[in-house]
């Protein structure tokens, strides 16, 4: 792996959009928030910079720094996805999905005493406990939203009650 800085081209960045555009956003999001539309929003700008740079050498060096249980290289016509998660999302294996937040978790402990003494102070820490419930909830609500969807494919009209496993 041969990454020299060389090979990245210029330091210019470009993002989708103004600061101030991305304070009118913020400001937006809170306006939801209070009216209770909302729980929890990420916002986020992209910044773009044109590279000289292999993108699979890229998503190699990622490997490197960033060994990530869930790392993507997709390569479409016309575009090249590079992306790293700690966290999985969503997955589906035989016919049940399967949504894992990461937020309200912790890391394993060493021994089982270590292990016990992480679990307690996790159960009782209010705040990861409601982010953990919420993300489950949101998860679940997702759900069940691309069952309805999927059975109203299926079947021509939504479903008045729809069951996840």
């Amino acid at each position: 792996m041969n990454l020299h800085s060389r090979q990245f081209g210029p330091t210019l960045k470009n993002s989708n959009m103004t600061s101030e555009g991305y304070k009118n956003i913020v400001n937006h999001a809170k306006e939801h928030i209070a009216a209770g539309d909302i729980f929890q929003i990420v916002l986020s700008q992209r910044f773009e910079r044109r590279t000289f740079a292999d993108p699979f050498e890229v998503y190699r060096a990622l490997r490197t720094v960033n060994p990530s249980p869930y790392l993507t290289y997709l390569q479409a016509r016309g575009c090249i996805l590079v992306a790293s998660s700690p966290e999985i999302l969503m997955s589906a294996k035989k016919k049940k999905i399967i949504n894992r937040p990461l937020a309200g978790t912790c890391r394993r402990g060493k021994t089982s005493v270590e292990d016990q003494m992480l679990e307690e102070q996790l159960l009782d820490d209010e705040k990861q406990c409601a982010e953990h419930i919420m993300l489950v909830d949101l998860g679940r609500n997702d759900v069940g939203k691309a069952e309805s969807q999927l059975l109203s494919c299926i079947h021509g009209t939504k479903p008045p009650v729809s069951r996840v496993n």
